[in-house]
């Protein structure tokens, strides 16, 4: 996957990328919040890389 030109913010324990949250919502589930969908992950690398890939869609 090439990436070019990713926003990642960090404020507090939540990820920024491209404008799609990232957050551990309780337990040890990761969730992204993209403009059309939420969808949850296992591990925050399996998040970012979905909301990365999307992006460059």
């Amino acid at each position: 996957m090439k990436i070019e030109n990713a926003k990642i913010e960090f404020k507090g324990d939540d990820i920024w990328i491209n404008g799609d949250l990232i957050s551990k919502c309780g337990g040890d589930e990761w969730w992204a919040f993209l403009d059309d969908e939420q969808k949850e992950f296992d591990t925050l690398e399996e998040a970012a890389k979905y909301c990365l890939e999307k992006a460059n869609d």
